[in-house]
């Protein structure tokens, strides 16, 4: 049984037997984050003649799967933010990001505003093992940036996402989040995302779902989902996991 499966089962079994808690408590300074996700990108290549016209087209489904966990410390009164993420993941394909992720990224949240800076090491994936103008290093560079109140409704974008399971995460996401502080609540982050593909006019572009339920005064329940039609080969994924809360 993989990793996913179990943290999948946990998840459930955490689901049947703890009523979710819907009120908005204030949460720990600290966050544990442990999760599994599967499911499937589309690898699309199409060729065209000199006048623009489609000649040629090739899809297929590329398998991924990861396992991880993430880790948040709250500064302060929660106006700066520390984060860390690692696990491993597998691929069906060379280049889509198998192997060991890690990264971390520095947060300061505003009321209104927030913007992070971090470095993200995901496996194999084409922008960092092959580079995007000879620099993989700069590939790498994560980047945060939201407008609104981070714990109402507001405008996030997400560039090399700290997430517990990038197989999901893509390469960037951009939509509407709310409830993302350090204060207890349902929270999600939902929009699109751009798949884990080295390419150019050829990207995999999905739509996305993360969400957090608390369950018991230090736990929450994490859903992810990831689905769009491709061009050819349909992308689906999805995730579960358990995050934990404490300190003050």
């Amino acid at each position: 049984m993989r990793a996913y499966h179990v943290a999948g089962f946990v998840a459930l079994l955490f689901w049947q037997i703890a009523p979710v808690r819907t009120e908005s408590t204030l949460g720990g300074r600290f966050r544990l984050a442990l999760a599994g996700a599967t499911g499937q990108w589309e690898d699309y290549n199409a060729t065209y003649d000199c006048n623009g016209n489609l000649t040629s087209e090739r899809s297929s489904a590329i398998g991924m799967q990861s396992v991880g966990a993430r880790a948040d410390m709250f500064l302060g009164a929660g106006d700066s933010r520390l984060t860390a993420v690692a696990g491993r993941g597998r691929a069906d394909s060379i280049g889509a990001g198998g192997g060991l992720y890690w990264g971390a990224e520095a947060v300061w949240e505003g009321q209104s505003l927030g913007a992070g800076l971090g470095y993200r090491h995901v496996g194999d994936a084409f922008l960092q093992a092959y580079g995007l103008g000879g620099d993989s290093r700069r590939n790498a560079l994560a980047f945060y940036l939201r407008y609104g109140k981070l714990d109402k409704v507001h405008l996030r974008a997400e560039v090399g996402p700290m997430s517990e399971t990038p197989s999901l995460a893509g390469e960037a996401r951009m939509g509407v989040g709310f409830g993302q502080g350090r204060r207890r609540q349902v929270s999600g982050f939902v929009g699109l995302v751009m798949g884990p593909q080295g390419c150019s006019s050829n990207c995999d572009v999905a739509a996305f779902a993360d969400l957090g339920f608390p369950l018991a005064p230090s736990v929450d329940l994490l859903l992810h989902g990831v689905y769009g039609p491709g061009h050819i080969t349909p992308i689906y994924g999805v995730g579960a996991g358990l995050r934990a809360n404490w300190g003050r």
